[in-house]
């Protein structure tokens, strides 16, 4: 049997760089997402961000449901009995919503400021306890202002 030499018939299993080192990638190569890059570190979970984003969640939700229960109470006339024991609890779990987000501006803002580690979420808790804390300190000086 002849030998066949066409190269486009001829198929050879071993590499074209047989018995030497591959070469490095050229300038402008990219490695696939997933593979090791010399000095490139990727951006990390952000803890503190998660936090404050999840304190803003539950400091919202404590304040909403609060609201409702408030108004739920209110009697004929638009009187509240400020002596009732429920509404007591009502303004400490406010207020305690309130100091809550207060150290969620500080997660977010601790988590702003972190290097190599995402920062969505701690923006977002930022701005969620931000508007929170400014929310309920506006509406305790118009509730001041009134008596």
């Amino acid at each position: 049997m002849a030998e066949n030499n066409d190269p486009r018939t001829n198929y050879n299993p071993q590499p074209y760089y047989q018995g030497q080192t591959p070469r490095p990638p050229g300038p402008g190569f990219t490695p696939p997402p997933g593979y090791y890059q010399p000095g490139y570190q990727q951006e990390s979970g952000n803890p503190l961000g998660t936090s404050s984003f999840i304190i803003a969640v539950i400091a919202g939700l404590a304040i909403i449901i609060s609201f409702v229960a408030v108004l739920s109470k209110v009697g004929p006339g638009g009187q509240v009995n400020q002596n009732d024991p429920m509404m007591m609890t009502f303004g400490c779990v406010i207020l305690l919503a309130m100091l809550a987000a207060f150290i969620g501006m500080g997660l977010g803002i601790a988590g702003c400021v972190q290097q190599n580690r995402k920062k969505v979420l701690a923006i977002l808790g930022l701005i969620f306890n931000s508007a929170i804390a400014l929310g309920m300190g506006t509406l305790m000086l118009i509730g001041m202002s009134m008596q």
